[in-house]
C-alpha cells in the first residue's frame, strides 16, 4: 500500500495522515507500505518515493491524503503503475464548489476509462481487521477480526457503529468510508 501526502510536517502534527498511520503501525497492518513525496527518502520509519512509479514493487493500493487539486497528477501515477485500487480522503471535490464539481467529473471519467475503483473523496478511509490495515483516522481502543463488514458514505457513522461491537468483543471483517461516492457508491458495492 502506498500511502500519498503532502509534508511530513503534517505526520507530526494530529492529522488524518498521522492518525493513519499510528492505526497502521499500532494494530500491526502486515503489508508492505509506502510513502510518496518527492521532497523526502524516509518519513518516520517508512521508505518514502518521489512517485508511485519509483515504487520498486507492485502497489495493490494507494491511500491519497494530498489538497484536490494534485489528485490529478496523482491519478496519472497511479495509472501507469499500475495500481489496483485509490482511496481518497482529500475533500476538494463536489464538496467544494463549482471547481470542485468539474474536477470530481474528470475523477470519474478517469476511473471509467482505466477501470481502477475510487473511493471517496472526502471520506474517512477503510479498513480490514484481518490483516491490521486501519487506514482509517479514527481511535480504536480495540480490535478484533469477525464477520461485521459494512460500506457507509459517512466517516462519521464509523465513529458510532464500529467501536460497540468491538467494546463487546464482536470482531469487524471490513469497512469502507465512500465519502462523496464519486465512482463507487455504497449501494453499489
Amino acid at each position: 500500500m502506498a500511502w500519498i501526502h503532502r509534508s511530513r510536517r503534517s505526520f507530526s502534527k494530529r492529522g488524518m495522515a498521522t492518525e493513519i498511520l499510528k492505526n497502521l503501525n499500532h494494530w500491526g497492518f502486515s503489508g508492505k507500505l509506502f510513502a510518496v513525496n518527492p521532497r523526502y527518502e524516509q518519513i518516520g520509519a517508512l521508505p518514502c518515493f518521489p512517485s508511485l512509479t519509483a515504487i520498486p514493487h507492485p502497489v495493490d493500493l494507494a491511500l491519497v491524503g494530498i489538497p484536490g487539486v494534485g489528485i490529478p497528477a496523482v491519478l496519472g501515477d497511479c495509472e501507469a503503475a499500475g495500481v489496483g485500487a485509490i482511496q481518497i480522503i482529500s475533500n476538494g471535490f463536489a464538496d467544494q464548489g463549482t471547481e470542485g464539481a468539474a474536477r470530481q467529473a474528470r475523477l470519474v471519467e478517469w476511473s471509467r476509462r482505466t477501470s481502477i475503483p475510487v473511493a471517496g473523496p472526502n471520506c474517512l478511509g477503510l479498513l480490514n481487521a484481518a490483516n491490521g490495515l486501519i487506514a482509517m483516522a479514527a481511535t480504536y481502543h480495540t480490535m478484533k477480526a469477525g464477520g461485521i463488514s459494512a460500506v457507509l458514505q459517512s466517516g462519521m457513522v464509523v465513529c458510532s457503529l464500529v467501536p460497540p461491537p468491538l467494546a463487546r468483543g464482536i470482531g469487524i471483517g471490513r469497512v469502507v468510508t465512500v465519502g462523496n461516492e464519486a465512482c463507487l457508491d455504497a449501494g453499489g458495492l
